[in-house]
């Protein structure tokens, strides 16, 4: 294969994830992006917070990690700088971050709509799709929720953004 067809190869079987001798195509969802401009969201920025939503479970677990007991030096210990180093509070402040991270997405979860939270939750962080999930709602009610998420979500970080 020359270099030209190579690449129109990989656009046209990237999303199989096919084994070549060549190497190996990942594999990509196609999945359409929802439109949002019209609230004055980007495509850019929509996937952003779809990125930032998958990140959750992660961060939960980060969280759970972070808040577990461990030995730790609670002496403050001298670094490289001659600077002190405290673990403890290094630990506090990215437990603080990761926080805030997860509670934003819970809540604009829960404002977009608190009775079908974790079901959201599921379909925007873990990606589960809707046919596969007992929802209390039709198809087109769950996904104007859904839309309704990203809408509170990004007013959320733009909020944090500021200030």
């Amino acid at each position: 294969m020359t270099q030209g067809n190579i690449s129109s190869y990989i656009k046209k079987e990237f999303y199989f994830g096919i084994k070549h001798d060549w190497g190996f195509i990942g594999v990509m969802k196609r999945k359409r992006d929802t439109s949002l401009v019209e609230y004055g969201i980007s495509e850019y920025a929509y996937r952003e917070m779809i990125y930032f939503c998958m990140q959750y479970g992660e961060k939960k677990e980060k969280l759970n990690d972070l808040y577990s007991i461990k030995a730790i030096n609670y002496d403050k210990a001298v670094v490289d700088g001659g600077a002190a180093y405290d673990g403890v509070f290094d630990k506090a402040q990215k437990a603080a971050i990761i926080k805030s991270d997860v509670e934003i997405i819970e809540k604009a979860a829960s404002e977009a709509a608190s009775d079908i939270k974790d079901r959201l939750i599921d379909n925007v962080c873990y990606e589960i799709p809707f046919e596969y999930m007992d929802v209390p709602c039709g198809r087109r009610q769950f996904y104007d929720k859904r839309k309704l998420f990203f809408i509170i979500l990004n007013r959320y970080l733009n909020e944090r953004k500021k200030g």
